[in-house]
């Protein structure tokens, strides 16, 4: 995950930082995030890839409970 400063009137990105690496042990396929109380929290492992065509998900049983991870924004 990156934050992005935009410069000119957003036509422009002035700066990049790095808030969370895609490295983190609980990320798998990481999808959404919301910005509350100073963090972005971001849904960790959603396991999107392991929906079948039907709805079920392929190996159920060795999924992980759902992880949210707060990423501080204050950097």
């Amino acid at each position: 995950m990156i934050r992005l400063r935009l410069g000119d009137g957003g036509k422009r990105i002035d700066g990049l930082v790095v808030l969370q690496s895609h490295h983190h042990p609980a990320f798998v396929e990481p999808t959404t995030g919301a910005i509350a109380d100073g963090a972005l929290h971001v849904l960790a492992n959603t396991y999107v890839g392991s929906y079948q065509p039907d709805g079920s998900l392929r190996d159920a049983d060795k999924l992980k409970p759902t992880v949210v991870l707060a990423v501080p924004l204050q950097r």
